[in-house]
């Protein structure tokens, strides 16, 4: 993890196409099994820093946006067909991993 301006380009597509390309496949592979059956549903993992970014998160914080955008744009255009797409944010778990992401280790020391 790094700031934005230092954030390298191989790494920017490795989390983009893990997180939000990912998603994008499972999502349209659902739907058209979920279209033969009669519907479904479907939830996505976003994240807190999908609403709100967060410090060295840049790749990060754009792919969970984009989950969320793309579980909105689905939802509407599924609905009416059976086919519920939701998406869930969750917050922080208390671990070094933020802490040490941000630059902030002694902060999970305390």
């Amino acid at each position: 993890m790094a700031l934005t301006a230092d954030y390298p380009g191989d790494g920017w597509a490795q989390v983009l196409n893990i997180n939000l390309s990912g998603v994008f496949f499972g999502v349209q592979a659902q739907i058209k099994a979920m279209l033969t059956i009669g519907g479904g549903s479907i939830i996505n993992l976003a994240s807190l820093l999908g609403s709100v970014g967060g410090p060295r998160s840049p790749a990060y914080s754009a792919a969970k946006q984009g989950v969320i955008g793309l579980t909105q744009t689905a939802a509407w255009e599924y609905d009416g067909q059976g086919i519920r797409i939701n998406a869930v944010g969750p917050g922080f778990i208390h671990t070094p991993m933020p802490w040490v992401a941000w630059g902030e280790p002694r902060k999970w020391q305390s």
